[in-house]
Parts: C-alpha cells; structure tokens; sequence
C-alpha cells in the first residue's frame, strides 16, 4: 500500500472531534483504521 492515509491533513483536523475517546482500554490507530474502511469502499 503506497498511500496508506488518503486523507489530507486538514481533512483529519475536521474529523479527529468525532473520533472516540479512549476508556482505559488501548484502542486501535484511529487514522489506519478509518484509512481501511475508505479504502475498501473504494475497491467495492
């Protein structure tokens, strides 16, 4: 994967308030995991 985050930087910026908070538990990196669902929504 040669892109793996295809978002710009200012579009995360509007994006990060929506992103969960984390409860003591170690979540997932928000950035890749929002990069996998557009990128296989992408592909079909």
């Amino acid at each position: 994967m040669s892109e793996p985050y295809r978002l710009t930087d200012a579009q995360i910026k509007q994006l990060r308030p929506f992103f969960p908070k984390s409860r003591g538990r170690t979540r997932a990196d928000d950035l890749r995991v929002l990069s996998g669902i557009t990128s296989s929504s992408a592909m079909g």
